[in-house]
């Protein structure tokens, strides 16, 4: 319901903005922030002390109760009808933005400045600015309209989008009371300088993500629009810290380098002057124009954050796939579930944990252990979830993506939950075209396991992710986990692995050319080997293969514990030319005694 409601909200904005009839939640928290502070002031001491509890005070009890108040009333409105409840959230969503505001206030300005009518202008931009404007030249005028439309596309439009994808219109009003709080109280002059101090912190908390996502996004947009992105980029980095507070430059900033133009500089606030440094290059002269340009940039970044917000809610990251697995079961509560045999045994681990009743598919060693579509008649009315492992492991088999989809539309023919465990597919260079990610779209009974476990050798780190277009089952599965799962030093991780290109492209190859010479090395010995398509090779030897190589100083996999298999079943990693040698050498000297 979230997501429908911040397109509806976003629509709304689009269509209407805030009329000036209707009532806006801003200017009730601007009512409770003024009487709130009166309150505190009469009766705190007026020291810095005592302004500064006041301040803290007003910090906490807006934002909270501004969440309270507004989640209780989208309760009773979903408890009354489902389509009340996302009436009132789509309305509240479209209230907590402002690009359409934004851009008539904005183009006010720039009518009155191609009329020439600079007295017109100083008063139009005194609407959207904090600034004095009586003074301003017709280049000040310019150049403080396309600040505000830079800095409010992010605190006034996509740090609000961002938070309402998170949480509905009652986080995304809850950041709502925080700007506005340090819109009224975050001045560094003598009457705020203690008490609006409590706000303004919280405010750089609350837009410190944003407001760099939302800069990325500029940039982005920058290239859309047929500005300079390239610009862009290199005054975002070079300019994003030209200001006292973290956040507002990081726009700014983006705009001023698309644009190829400088902002801001000092200014007067309140009459007192203010030395701000600039930002941007002055490439040519500022111009009524480009009021216009950073308006249409501003839309399509706010565009560029509802898709990719949009994305992200079918995203969830987990302490590596099996965490995601657990969560899984624990979220869809299914009452009986179907898993192939033999295959990864923590799928049948945690549907049993979440009170599961598994049944298993027993695959045929005499068709080398494929997925065959004989496994669709084994998903029938009662069956609630399916695990597919892509390949599968321990048998490296790959079912045809058409067999997937074939097995996809059965689950969706009884209501069950598809579980595609794709987390050694990325080792295949034709993985990306194996994947089932394309039927995502269509379907919300289908759910995709990846992990960096894999690939990227990073199974310590634990970081795996799931990808579904049921946005409801990842929020159940975001709470059936325990907070802060996926660590930080994680997140870097997973974010430096993904610029690995050229690893990820050697060891595909590695992969690709070891897997036949060391299955054909091992047939050589006699061996039953199953031709997978995974990063490991599985194959039948004497049962105390395993024992004989310990006592050597070898470790090789057994998959006894595998339901279908039994002790003479063995998985080994394809490894490089010279580990496989080595392994071949080994198995050629250990495999004459255990055959005595």
């Amino acid at each position: 319901m979230i997501l429908q409601a911040v397109v509806g909200g976003f629509v709304l904005d689009a269509l209407f903005g805030d009329p000036a009839w209707l009532p806006h939640p801003v200017v009730l928290m601007g009512r409770c922030i003024s009487r709130l502070e009166k309150f505190l002031r009469a009766r705190l001491p007026g020291t810095p002390q005592g302004e500064l509890l006041g301040g803290a005070v007003t910090a906490f009890c807006l934002p909270v109760g501004t969440f309270l108040v507004t989640s209780l009333v989208c309760l009773a409105a979903a408890k009354l009808s489902p389509w009340l409840g996302l009436a009132v959230q789509m309305f509240w969503c479209g209230q907590a933005l402002a690009a359409r505001g934004l851009a008539q206030e904005s183009r006010n300005v720039y009518a009155q400045l191609i009329k020439n009518d600079l007295p017109a202008a100083r008063k139009a931009v005194s609407r959207i600015v904090g600034r004095d404007t009586q003074n301003l030249t017709a280049e000040g005028v310019t150049k403080a309209a396309v600040e505000t439309v830079a800095e409010n596309a992010s605190d006034g439009v996509i740090a609000p989008l961002l938070y309402m994808l998170i949480g509905g219109a009652p986080l995304a009003l809850t950041y709502k009371a925080i700007n506005t709080m340090d819109s009224m109280l975050g001045y560094k002059n003598e009457k705020y300088l203690y008490f609006g101090r409590a706000a303004a912190k919280l405010d750089d908390v609350a837009n410190y993500i944003p407001s760099r996502i939302a800069a990325l996004l500029w940039v982005a947009a920058a290239a859309f629009t047929g500005n300079d992105a390239k610009g862009a980029w290199r005054i975002w980095r070079r300019d994003r810290r030209c200001h006292a507070s973290p956040n507002s430059a990081q726009t700014e900033s983006a705009c001023a380098g698309a644009l190829g133009v400088q902002l801001a500089g000092p200014a007067y606030y309140f009459g007192e002057y203010y030395p701000k440094p600039t930002i941007g290059d002055a490439l040519r002269p500022i111009e009524p124009q480009d009021i216009l340009r950073a308006n249409r940039m501003m839309y399509v970044a706010s565009g560029f954050a509802l898709a990719w917000g949009a994305a992200i809610r079918g995203f969830l990251c987990g302490n590596g796939a099996a965490d995601l697995i657990f969560r899984l079961a624990l979220a869809a509560k299914p009452r009986t579930a179907l898993v192939t045999a033999p295959t990864f045994a923590e799928y049948a681990t945690a549907l049993e944990t979440a009170g599961c009743t598994v049944e298993r598919y027993f695959l045929r060693e005499e068709n080398d252990f494929a997925v065959t579509k004989d496994l669709l008649n084994a998903v029938h009315p009662g069956t609630n979830m399916v695990f597919l492992c892509q390949p599968n492991n321990p048998t490296g088999q790959l079912a045809e993506p058409a067999l997937v989809e074939a097995l996809l539309h059965k689950c969706e023919a009884v209501g069950a939950v598809l579980a595609v465990d794709e987390c050694f597919l990325d080792f295949l260079p034709e993985g990306e075209g194996l994947s089932a990610k394309h039927l995502l779209k269509n379907s919300k009974k289908l759910i995709i396991l990846k992990a960096f476990t894999k690939l990227y050798g990073m199974a310590g780190v634990r970081l795996g992710y799931c990808l579904c277009s049921d946005t409801e089952l990842l929020a159940r599965m975001r709470a059936a986990g325990q907070p802060w799962a996926v660590s930080s030093l994680a997140q870097a991780a997973g974010i430096a692995a993904l610029d690995e290109t050229e690893y990820v492209a050697k060891v595909r190859a590695l992969i690709e050319a070891q897997r036949p010479v060391l299955a054909d090395g091992l047939r050589a010995l006699g061996l039953r080997v199953i031709e997978g398509r995974a990063n490991y090779l599985l194959f039948r030897a004497p049962e105390a293969l395993g024992e004989a190589l310990r006592r050597k100083g070898a470790v090789l996999r057994s998959c006894g514990n595998y339901p279908g298999l039994d002790a003479s079943w063995y998985r080994t990693a394809v490894r490089t030319e010279n580990e496989n040698r080595q392994l071949l050498v080994l198995l050629a000297e250990t495999l004459p005694e255990v055959a005595q």
